[in-house]
C-alpha cells in the first residue's frame, strides 16, 4: 500500500485536535481516524469530551481547555501511518479489477460426474486420510463418500483445470485442499462441508443427567454435516458463505488469483527497483568511503612530508652552524655525509612536482569504482 510514516510534534497534533474535529483532522493528515485516535491516547494527548463540538456550534459554554503535559518517557512527536486515501484508491483498483476479471471468464459449470480428474483432485481422492472433512466427521465416515464429498472432488477438479489454464501450477495439500502457486506467491483453497449443531437429548432420570453433564460440562449440542459447502482461500482473508450451488463463486475465485498475480507481478517489480536503487546507493556509499579513505591516506603523507621538510630544515641549519664552528677542516668528511643524508630526506629536493604527483596518485587510486552519478 503507498502509505507512509510520518512524525508529528505532539503540540502541533494537540492544537489540532483543539482546532477541529477528530474527524477532519484525519482527513487533513489522510490517515485513518482510529490510527490517528489510537495514537493520540498513547502520546497522552487530551482530546475535547463527547459533546465539546456540539456545544461549539450551538455557542455553548464548553469546558476549559486543559494544558499538554510532558509525555512520562520524554517523547516529543507522534508516529502517524498517512496516505489513507491512496490505500483506499488501491484497494477499489483492486476490487474493479477483479470484477473485470470475473466478467471476462465467464460461468464455470460443474459436472455430474468427475471426468479427467486433475492429478492433484486423483491424488486426494485416493487417499482417504486427506480428504477434505473436519475432524469431528471422521468418527462417522462411511465408505465410499457421501454424495456431498464427491461434489467437493468435481468442485476442485474445476478449479485446478481453470487456474493451470492460466498459467498457475497445481499440487494438493496437505488439508485437502489445493496449493495454487504462481511465481510471486502460493494459495490455499479448500472446498468443505459445513457443519450443523444439533442439540443433544439427555435422559431424564435424575442421576443420568447428572453423570452426563460431568462429562460434557460444556456441550449443549453435537457437530453433524450439513449439505452445505463452502470454499475457504487460505492467505486471502476470504470464504465464501455456504450455498447448496458454487458456480457462481469460482469465476470471482479465478479473478482474485489472477488478480493477486497481477498484483504480484508489480510488487515484484517494484521491489527489484527498489533493490536496484538500494544496491546503486550502497554502492556510492561504498565508492565515497573509499575516496574518503584516499584522500586521507594522501593527506597524512602530505602531513609525513611536512615534517620531514620541517626536520630537513632544522638539521640543515644546524649543520651549517657546525661548519660555521669546525676551523680546522679535518672534519670535513663526515660533515658531506651528513649532508647528503639531509638532502635525501628533504621531500622538496627535486622540487615541488614529485610531492604533488605522489599525493595525486594516492589520492586518484580508487580501483574498479566507477562513477554512479
Amino acid at each position: 500500500m503507498a502509505m507512509t510514516i510520518i512524525n508529528i510534534p505532539r503540540r502541533e497534533l494537540y492544537d489540532k485536535a483543539w482546532a477541529m474535529p477528530l474527524q477532519k483532522v484525519a482527513d487533513t493528515l489522510d490517515c485513518d481516524y482510529w490510527r490517528l485516535r489510537s495514537a493520540i491516547i498513547d502520546a497522552g494527548i487530551p482530546v475535547p469530551p463527547k459533546g465539546y463540538w456540539m456545544k461549539v456550534a450551538h455557542g455553548k459554554p464548553i469546558p476549559e481547555r486543559p494544558h499538554l503535559l510532558d509525555h512520562p518517557k520524554g517523547y516529543k512527536s507522534v508516529p502517524l501511518r498517512v496516505g489513507i486515501a491512496a490505500e483506499r484508491s488501491e484497494i477499489a483498483a483492486g476490487r474493479s479489477l477483479v470484477r473485470e476479471i470475473a466478467g471476462s471468464l465467464g460461468a464455470l459449470k460443474i459436472p455430474t460426474r468427475l471426468v479427467n480428474p486433475h492429478p492433484a483432485v486423483a491424488e486426494i481422492a485416493a487417499d482417504p486420510s486427506r480428504w477434505p472433512i473436519y475432524r469431528e466427521m471422521r468418527a462417522v465416515l462411511k465408505e465410499p463418500p457421501s454424495e456431498c464429498l464427491r461434489r467437493v472432488f468435481r468442485i476442485l477438479n474445476v478449479i485446478a483445470r481453470a487456474v493451470e489454464s492460466h498459467g498457475f501450477s497445481v499440487a494438493p495439500g496437505v488439508d485437502g485442499g489445493l496449493i495454487v502457486s504462481s511465481d510471486y506467491r502460493d494459495t490455499n483453497i479448500r472446498v468443505r462441508e459445513k457443519l450443523r449443531r444439533a442439540p443433544i437429548s439427555l435422559p431424564r432420570a435424575s442421576d443420568r443427567y447428572v453423570d452426563l453433564v460431568k462429562q460434557r460440562p460444556s456441550d449443549g449440542y453435537q457437530l453433524q454435516p450439513s449439505g452445505f459447502l463452502e470454499i475457504q482461500v487460505y492467505r486471502g482473508r476470504w470464504a465464501e458463505e455456504p450455498k447448496n450451488d458454487l458456480e457462481d463463486c469460482l469465476p470471482h475465485l479465478i479473478a482474485r488469483l489472477l488478480a493477486d498475480r497481477e498484483r504480484g507481478k508489480v510488487e515484484a517489480a517494484s521491489a527489484a527497483e527498489r533493490a536496484r536503487i538500494r544496491q546503486i546507493e550502497e554502492r556510492k556509499r561504498a565508492r565515497a568511503k573509499k575516496i574518503a579513505d584516499q584522500e586521507a591516506l594522501a593527506f597524512a603523507g602530505f602531513l609525513e612530508m611536512s615534517s620531514r621538510w620541517t626536520v630537513t630544515g632544522q638539521a640543515r641549519t644546524f649543520l651549517a652552524a657546525i661548519r660555521a664552528a669546525d676551523h680546522s677542516g679535518a672534519n670535513e668528511p663526515i660533515l658531506e655525509w651528513l649532508q647528503d643524508k639531509i638532502d635525501a630526506h628533504d621531500p622538496l629536493r627535486a622540487g615541488p612536482d614529485p610531492v604533488l604527483d605522489k599525493l595525486a596518485a594516492i589520492r586518484n587510486d580508487i580501483g574498479e569504482w566507477c562513477d554512479l552519478e
